[in-house]
């Protein structure tokens, strides 16, 4: 298995809203996280099939290109019904690397999947202990996402970034676009700067103002 792909495995991951990238840059380096990855575009397509039944049950089926081209599926955990909602979002995530984006495309289409959403980010990861911080930068704005195993490292880490954990967010960008789209009247389904030029972050923040924080689960999985 090359060194990029990982099989399935249950990760657990919140994001926060930047308001001063360049803050959380110098924060960064101060506290010693190590750089991962460097800064890189990423285009995403998503999948689904024609009734929608990946999104309903919280699934996701993805096409990423960000030098690799990389294939992944991940399902929401099933809790065990005593306990409480989990307080990150948990999935079980599993990643293969593929050799080319349009073929791999095509041969979803081909087995009755097709592309529901196409977005770009650029993202930057750093590692810090057994957390992995990305650094992202979307249409609508910037964001950093911890991603680990242990829900107690995302929120030491969280703290030692003094980020608040109260504004942890478990809404997946999908799931912010399409409230962004639902509360704006987008027209558009293409996440893309162009389409996003001259917006302002603050309708961001207005809108993640509205969405599940800390100690909820989004089921949504978007």
């Amino acid at each position: 298995m090359n060194a990029s792909e990982k099989p399935a495995a249950l990760e657990q991951e919140v994001k926060f809203f930047l308001e001063d990238p360049a803050r959380m840059r110098k924060r960064l380096s101060s506290v010693g996280a190590r750089p991962y990855q460097p800064r890189a575009h990423e285009a995403n397509i998503r999948f689904d099939t024609a009734d929608g039944a990946l999104t309903r049950a919280g699934k996701v089926l993805r096409l990423r290109k960000a030098g690799q081209v990389i294939l992944t599926y991940k399902q929401p955990e099933i809790p065990a019904a005593a306990l409480p909602p989990a307080p990150a979002r948990r999935s079980l995530e599993t990643e293969i690397i593929v050799d080319n984006l349009e073929k791999t495309s095509h041969l979803l289409q081909s087995l009755g999947f097709r592309p529901i959403v196409r977005y770009e980010k650029y993202r930057e990861v750093f590692r810090w202990k057994s957390v992995l911080v990305m650094f992202d930068q979307l249409p609508f704005g910037n964001f950093l996402e911890l991603e680990g195993p242990d829900l107690g490292e995302l929120r030491q880490t969280a703290g030692v970034l003094e980020l608040d954990w109260k504004n942890a967010l478990q809404t997946s960008y999908m799931g912010i676009f399409l409230a962004l789209k639902k509360t704006n009247h987008l027209a558009f389904l293409e996440v893309t700067f162009d389409n996003f030029s001259g917006w302002d972050f603050r309708q961001t923040q207005e809108i993640l103002a509205t969405l599940p924080h800390e100690g909820l689960y989004d089921r949504q999985n978007l």
